[in-house]
């Protein structure tokens, strides 16, 4: 065949339909290729997106949990006054009262203004502070065995938490009276009771 019997009128048609073929079929390939990158992005940020809202569903419920475990202890210790306001004239009546009940010949007492308290070890206390209040009691007993009385008492009896960080003991004369009213030992005692506040100074209340 030669050269000028070809007839090139439909050789150039082929050829145009061809190349507009492949174009068409390149474009499909790439955007084949661009739509699977998109999906995919879409899935990982998807799936991030669940993931967080797993973890927030199941911190929230984690916190649930610990809310239904502890809130009945934390409710107890608002009203005896260990987090949230002090409850000061409770420890004043209850240590009037204590005494009377054990029957002790003399008590004083003075308390400090309340101060931040430190235990002595490490306490993560996150956005609280623990603080304290000095209680300094001036003790006339019969014995020794009333000042354990008299804390047991105040156990039972406070709102509040107390701990004791110091007595001393002394004779109040070199012979024993037995008379119930009688001062054989004096004792001075230093108590610290305990409270729980918020560190930015925000007053804890219950709804």
């Amino acid at each position: 065949m030669k050269r000028k019997d070809l007839d090139w009128s439909v050789i150039k048609v082929h050829t145009f339909t061809f190349i507009i073929i492949l174009l068409v079929s390149l474009g499909i390939i790439i955007g084949s290729w661009s739509f699977k990158e998109d999906m995919l992005s879409e899935y990982k940020r998807n799936k991030l997106r669940f993931t967080s809202v797993s973890q927030k569903y199941l911190a929230v419920d984690e916190d649930e949990k610990i809310i239904r475990k502890y809130y009945p202890e934390f409710i107890d210790l608002y009203k005896k006054g260990v987090v949230g306001r002090e409850h000061r004239l409770n420890w004043i009546e209850t240590l009037r009262d204590s005494s009377e009940r054990i029957k002790l010949p003399g008590l004083r007492y003075a308390i400090s203004p309340q101060q931040k308290y430190s235990p002595g070890f490490n306490v993560n206390l996150g956005k609280f502070l623990l603080y304290s209040s000095t209680m300094k009691l001036n003790i006339s007993m019969l014995h020794e065995g009333d000042l354990s009385r008299l804390i047991k008492d105040m156990n039972e009896h406070a709102e509040g938490m107390f701990t004791i960080t110091e007595c001393k003991f002394t004779r109040s004369s070199k012979t024993l009276i037995e008379r119930r009213d009688a001062t054989n030992i004096n004792a001075e005692c230093e108590l610290q009771w305990l409270n729980i506040r918020m560190s930015d100074g925000t007053e804890i209340k219950l709804s």
